[in-house]
């Protein structure tokens, strides 16, 4: 979801087997063989190669710290939520880090049979790798590796209104167009909407087209040249990589033409 500047990645893990779970990480493929593939690009906010992350930038269960693993000691890394006394047990030199999990009697482990929601990431920017990336679910005697499931697999809603506002045979030197446009989400409260460089089937030259831009809403001038096709495309993205995308055609020679089309990421 965009929050502002912001984007949060929020997850729900569903314990369906019959042992606690004790440890999960995002942003790590095959952990069984070595120490793994780290999946992820950016880094939660104001955090550089700090290992152990404060609560207001990763979220956790009570009782659960969160840290950054970087497994290859590249770029790439993958972030670790961990029950405290499951902590102390397998990193017993740190419990005391800054934000490291305190153990908790009796310890903080997620049960079978049930479903949390209380995970999530703040980021300064999208990095689809936390919703298409893999997961690790740790029971203590095993890991299983899965593919994340995104539960927001719907692209924004976008509504465009082309309206000429001059005359609307092909004549005189201008086509002049009043554009609003929209976007929604199901999850996503402020969707991304761009409008992209105008484009044409002609080679376009300096002072062929204008652009007045206000709030989700442009006036455009278009040069009626004889031939000439306008493409005006806009395009809508949630955080989790859903992609709208509208074209709005101006043909010089005939009339106004629109045509949508969606984007969703494997």
């Amino acid at each position: 979801m965009h929050y502002g500047s912001e984007v949060v990645y929020k997850y729900q893990v569903r314990n369906t087997g019959s042992h606690p779970v004790k440890r999960i990480l995002i942003g790590l493929h095959d952990p069984q063989n070595g120490d793994g593939t780290a999946e992820l690009k950016v880094l939660p906010r104001n955090n550089g190669r700090v290992f152990w992350l404060s609560p207001d930038i990763v979220k956790r269960p009570e009782g659960w710290g969160a840290k950054l693993l970087f497994p290859e000691e590249s770029e790439k890394f993958a972030i670790e939520w961990i029950e405290g006394a499951y902590h102390k047990e397998i990193s017993p030199a740190s419990p005391q880090d800054q934000n490291a999990p305190l153990p908790q009697n009796p310890p903080a482990v997620q049960p079978p049979q049930t479903t949390w929601d209380t995970f999530s990431v703040v980021l300064a920017k999208p990095d689809f790798a936390y919703t298409n990336g893999h997961a690790s679910i740790d029971y203590g005697k095993a890991v299983l590796n899965v593919q994340l499931q995104k539960g927001d697999a719907a692209p924004p809603t976008l509504d465009v209104i082309a309206n000429r506002v001059n005359a609307n045979a092909s004549m005189g030197t201008w086509a002049i167009y009043e554009v609003k446009a929209s976007a929604s989400d199901n999850y996503d409260p402020a969707p991304r909407l761009i409008f992209e460089p105008i484009k044409s089937n002609q080679a376009l030259h300096a002072g062929d087209y204008k652009v007045e831009a206000r709030k989700n809403s442009w006036k455009i001038w278009l040069r009626n040249v004889p031939g000439r096709v306008y493409q005006m495309r806009f395009v809508s993205y949630d955080a989790s990589g859903n992609t709208a995308i509208e074209e709005v055609e101006y043909n010089v020679d005939s009339s106004l033409k629109k045509s949508s089309h969606l984007i969703l990421p494997l």
